[in-house]
């Protein structure tokens, strides 16, 4: 063999020892982690159209309407892994991927208890008013609210 045979075998035999030293720390859970949790799965669909609110579960392959009313305007929207959230003029509509259910409360988009933030993300949405915070839950399908701090 000649110096340019050997080099290339060595080569070819140190990039095989690299990838079967990197296919068993994957095996071993290094790499297949933490490729598996930086992916998030995302199991809801919203979609908002003229008077309804579709959302769409992927768990249960399923649709949920909403009606909305003649003049109610669609303030935020937001989805998170499990979660979809709708508020509007009028109320706040949070939905769970999970459950297959939506769920209301009232919201105002004016006034002292005006919408002041909306997020959604995983399996939680919230909406924070003037003087409440509230939590939507993807996991129990429930709304919780807390009142504000409120400076004198």
């Amino acid at each position: 063999m000649n110096r340019a045979s050997i080099k290339n075998t060595m080569v070819g035999r140190l990039a095989i020892s690299l990838v079967g030293a990197l296919m068993l720390v994957g095996i071993k859970g290094g790499l297949a982690q933490g490729a598996e949790a930086s992916r998030s799965e995302v199991n809801v669909i919203l979609q908002v159209v003229t008077r309804e609110a579709l959302f769409f579960s992927a768990q249960s392959g399923t649709w949920t309407s909403v009606r909305l009313e003649a003049g109610e305007r669609v303030l935020h929207r937001g989805t998170g892994d499990n979660v979809a959230i709708v508020v509007t003029d009028l109320r706040a509509v949070g939905f769970s991927s999970i459950l297959s259910v939506a769920v209301e409360i009232p919201a105002r988009a004016a006034g002292e208890d005006a919408v002041e933030a909306v997020v959604a993300a995983g399996n939680a949405a919230s909406v924070l008013t003037r003087r409440h915070a509230y939590g939507f839950s993807a996991i129990t399908g429930r709304w919780t609210a807390a009142e504000r701090f409120q400076p004198r």
